[in-house]
């Protein structure tokens, strides 16, 4: 493959995968309160940008096409997922009408142990329908503009733009640090965050019928 061809390949994966990664997703979210709290940044990071490795190559792989061609699954995972979602913008909503003195702390605990830490931030990313939409299903089908012999350099451009992306969020944030000293910074982020789950939530139960 020429190396044009392949530079080619991978800028577009990178662009392509960096623009669906700028959404303030559950994902997002989370990776920015603990980015604040200063708590297991580089865990938090590392699971993400290695499930996004998993899923993105298992849309390259065909998984795109495996889900299509078996709706049950598609429902299955909609009706899963628009649950997950629903409860964490239940969990969001809470957090945004908190006193001011509960959220400001927030900014300095984050989740406690490495461990749970750990399960949160799987569960949001294996468990958000978004995430596997946007991975397995929106850059699988992507890859296929690259060809046979281009889309494992796309695969290496999408992955790169979820380590650079990732990694600035997690130990970039801190210097947003004071603005989010402010309740009212958590009381907005939590607030759209539970809007936008809430959409969301709707959006893909409505599409398992």
């Amino acid at each position: 493959m020429p190396a044009t061809t392949a530079a080619a390949s991978v800028m577009l994966g990178f662009g392509v995968n960096l623009a669906l990664l700028t959404s303030l997703g559950a994902q997002n979210t989370f990776l920015i309160r603990q980015g604040l709290a200063h708590r297991h940044v580089g865990l938090v990071a590392v699971i993400c940008i290695a499930s996004d490795a998993v899923l993105i190559s298992s849309g390259i792989t065909g998984m795109a096409r495996v889900v299509a061609t078996h709706p049950w699954m598609t429902t299955a995972l909609a009706l899963c997922g628009a649950g997950f979602l629903y409860g964490y913008a239940a969990l969001s909503a809470r957090r945004a009408w908190r006193t001011s003195s509960c959220l400001a702390s927030t900014a300095t605990s984050g989740l406690g142990s490495a461990g749970r830490t750990a399960l949160a931030i799987t569960a949001i990313t294996w468990l958000n329908p978004h995430v596997l939409l946007e991975t397995v299903v929106v850059l699988g089908t992507a890859a296929t503009s690259c060809g046979v012999s281009g889309q494992w350099w796309f695969c290496m451009g999408a992955v790169t733009a979820s380590t650079v992306w990732f990694l600035a969020v997690g130990y970039g944030i801190g210097a947003l640090r004071p603005a989010f000293a402010r309740p009212v910074t958590w009381q907005v982020l939590e607030g759209f965050t539970a809007v936008m789950m809430l959409v969301l939530a709707t959006i893909v139960l409505l599409s398992a019928f």
